[in-house]
């Protein structure tokens, strides 16, 4: 996580001072094609005005050329200002980025940690879904869903916050088989039905003999009730019906 940062924060820095480098090869560009228009009018007045009686060939061309090379020596001038402020951009950038000779290893490790953590988030997201697939969804907010939730490990969670998430899920865990009235052995039983199939199915064959089990125990108390305040045989009927030998 820190070094994941700590790479994207350099990367930050590589990219201004890239940045700042292609705004400095802009202002240079525009310097010199200002400086070649400046050069072709002027080339071009003293060409067509130049000589020892100047002075005397006075024009409205002559005045719309002197014009146009002003204008073009007034751009000049702002666009090699803009290119002063560049340089000095970029000189502040490369001071606060890392070395150049380093920009290319920065870039290869952060594409490197960037693919790890999309593998992992890939990774999480199947297992979730085959979770989902053979437990079916837990209710939201339930213990399980919290468990499930802390397993599935997200990116950046340290490991004294997991363990502490799991300690906390384990207590609600514990409270809510506390109140289902679950056993050790019970719970210790559905948790493992629930990771295996053929414990599953042990489970509930447990479960129907448990079940069988009860219900005769019943039918045994029952009869034995019925036996106990069942009236005596009278006299007539000791033919008919023995009661129980001594």
């Amino acid at each position: 996580m820190a070094e994941r940062e700590d790479l994207a924060a350099q990367l930050k820095r590589i990219t201004a001072a890239e940045t700042a480098q292609v705004r400095v090869e802009s202002a240079e560009a525009k310097v010199a094609h200002m400086s070649k228009i400046v050069d072709r009018r002027e080339d071009a007045l003293i060409e067509r005005y130049g000589g020892p009686l100047s002075q005397f060939k006075v024009s409205g061309t002559r005045t719309r050329m002197e014009q146009a090379l002003d204008r073009a020596e007034t751009e000049l001038a702002r666009v090699q200002q803009v290119a002063v402020a560049a340089h000095r951009h970029y000189s502040a950038a490369l001071q606060t980025a890392p070395a150049p000779e380093q920009w290319a290893q920065i870039r290869a490790r952060h594409a490197e940690l960037a693919n790890q953590r999309r593998f992992n988030e890939a990774v999480r997201t199947e297992a979730a879904a085959r979770v989902r697939r053979e437990f079916g969804d837990p209710d939201p907010g339930s213990p399980e869903a919290r468990i499930r939730a802390a397993n599935l490990r997200p990116p950046g969670v340290g490991f004294s916050q997991l363990s502490q998430a799991r300690q906390t899920l384990s207590v609600l865990t514990a409270e809510q088989h506390y109140r289902q009235g679950l056993s050790p052995a019970e719970r210790r039983g559905e948790e493992r039905a629930r990771r295996d199939p053929a414990a599953a199915r042990h489970l509930e064959v447990l479960r129907a003999a448990e079940q069988a089990h009860q219900a005769q125990q019943e039918r045994s108390r029952r009869q034995r009730e019925r036996q106990s305040y069942s009236p005596g045989p009278s006299l007539g009927d000791s033919f008919r019906h023995r009661g129980p030998r001594l």
